[in-house]
């Protein structure tokens, strides 16, 4: 009788106050590998890359990121697709006139935590190809890379620019400095020597 009661009882309240139901979703609602997209900042540039007279439209488009995720992507006159992708951000662009014959250098330079990668292209039939460094050592870098932009500048007085690339911190009593020549294809060092460090921050 007593036990009759009491299941009564329970199943009276069951009725009454039901016990909460919890839902568990469809998991594919939420995906932890999922990252939204981030725009890039778009820069644009108006430059003769090969020297014919007529300009090209340079686009720049550089996503942000952690080292390793960030992207630039470099279009040229309008295309759809970019002729050059490079997994680092964006920092300058520019062109160097080499030489009285009418060859041009692009010059473009990408951050690397607090360093810079400077490449160089020569531009033809709408692609960029990039001019080899002597000293550089493929696969793992390719260009200069240093805490300083590199240099251009007639040197010898030859009437073509030389390649002048320092590597020295701030504090730096003394600078390395290299120097390479182009050969239209290659720039190779010729020279390598320490001298004061003018930049010095004192």
């Amino acid at each position: 009788m007593i036990f009759s009661f009491i299941l009564l009882g329970t199943l009276i309240f069951s009725v009454l106050f039901p016990s909460p139901t919890i839902t568990v979703g469809n998991t594919n609602d939420w995906n932890p590998q999922k990252e939204a997209t981030e725009k890039p900042e778009v820069w644009n540039f108006i430059l003769d890359l090969d020297a014919n007279g007529k300009n090209e439209e340079v686009v720049i488009k550089s996503y942000p990121g952690f080292p390793g995720n960030q992207n630039t992507e470099v279009y040229i006159n309008s295309g759809s697709k970019p002729v050059l992708t490079e997994v680092v951000s964006f920092y300058t662009i520019n062109t160097h006139k080499m030489d009285d014959s009418g060859r041009y250098i692009t010059e473009l330079q990408l951050q690397t935590g607090q360093s810079l990668n400077t490449l160089f292209y020569t531009y033809r039939k709408g692609k960029l190809e990039m001019v080899p460094i002597s000293t550089e050592k493929p696969s793992s870098w390719h260009g200069i890379i240093s805490r300083n932009s590199p240099k251009l500048g007639d040197i010898n007085n030859d009437g073509v620019l030389e390649l002048l690339v320092h590597y020295n911190f701030l504090y730096d009593p003394t600078r390395r400095v290299e120097i390479y020549r182009f050969d239209g294809k290659t720039f190779t060092m010729v020279e390598e020597y320490e001298e004061p460090n003018s930049d010095r921050y004192l």
